[in-house]
């Protein structure tokens, strides 16, 4: 298969004339399900990382961003114990290791979609690989993340577009 032996989905296509076209549906698919699920972890975690700064910021008495005076924010942070600051370290640390696990897990992912792995198997967090049938969907492929024709495309780029 082409997609193993390094040559894209994309040109796949023009060197078959479009031959492997469930092929490419279905690499195109693991490929959107697996990204998804991997922006929701680090949607997640920035969430809890904003969450975190706001709880020093309560700790602090102050609102801290780029233009916070660095001065006024020294002064405040002599407020903060050692314990405060090693639970505050370590909370920023986790949040580090997250993020790193969830991008390794996207890129195991994208190896193993790369390898044409279809014996690997996907936690559910990933990629719902059950079969479809009938409804105009081909059987075996995994169901996409996305909404369905019938939801309409400007559904689509509505929900794409509140993401960036």
């Amino acid at each position: 298969n082409n997609i193993t032996n390094g040559t894209s989905p994309s040109s796949t296509a023009k060197d078959n004339g479009n031959n492997n076209s469930e092929e490419i549906t279905y690499v195109a698919l693991e490929v959107i399900s697996a990204h998804l699920a991997h922006l929701n972890k680090i949607e997640n975690q920035v969430s809890r990382e904003k969450d975190l700064l706001l709880d020093l910021n309560k700790q602090l008495g102050i609102s801290i961003s780029d233009s916070t005076n660095s001065e006024e924010l020294a002064q405040c942070l002599n407020k903060l114990t050692e314990e405060q600051v090693c639970d505050y370290f370590e909370s920023v640390h986790v949040c580090v290791d997250l993020q790193r696990n969830a991008s390794e897990s996207l890129l195991r992912e994208m190896e193993r979609i790369s390898q044409g792995g279809g014996d690997v198997s996907v936690s559910s967090d990933v990629m719902d690989t059950s079969a479809c049938s009938n409804n105009g969907v081909m059987d075996g492929l995994p169901q996409s993340p996305l909404p369905s024709k019938s939801n309409g495309l400007e559904r689509v780029q509505r929900d794409l577009g509140a993401q960036f």
